[in-house]
């Protein structure tokens, strides 16, 4: 009896979904295998002196998925976010010229040790947000919030 009731809460465990799964958010990568998807990550705002290091590990830890393919020209794209901090809304269409299909924008506050950081995914083809996400830790931190916002 006991090894029963044993058995029926390991399947019961196993089946039921843990909490943090509900709200995680799925991509579904519909190209053909080899095409990666090009993504612009835009320089990360706010009195952060980490934000550059934080755009340029974003940028090589999607390059090493192999799923996606950086814009490597950086001052098209800086070029195109201060447009977009300019004119107080993102202009798709300009993305789109730069061949994105995806754009990532963010914010990086420096809060004594600690770094809360906001970003946000837009789907240029589609001009919406897809989601958007805040986390915090300590600024030594930066490869594993870096690694976490990539996740």
């Amino acid at each position: 009896m006991k090894k029963h009731f044993i058995l029926i809460l390991l399947a019961f465990l196993i089946i039921t979904p843990a909490p943090e799964s509900y709200s995680q958010v799925r991509l579904i990568i519909s190209k053909k295998f080899g095409e990666r998807i090009r993504v612009a990550i835009a320089p990360f705002t706010g009195n952060s002196f980490h934000s550059s290091e934080i755009t340029s590990k974003i940028e090589k830890y999607l390059n090493f998925s192999g799923f996606f393919k950086t814009i490597e020209n950086k001052s098209f794209v800086s070029q195109q976010h201060q447009e977009d901090l300019k004119n107080g809304f993102i202009d798709f269409k300009g993305w789109q010229s730069l061949t994105a299909e995806i754009l990532v924008k963010g914010k990086a506050v420096n809060r004594g040790d600690k770094l809360d950081i906001e970003f946000e995914v837009f789907s240029t083809s589609d001009k919406k947000r897809i989601f958007g996400k805040g986390i915090r830790g300590k600024t030594r931190n930066i490869s594993f919030l870096a690694c976490n916002i990539v996740d």
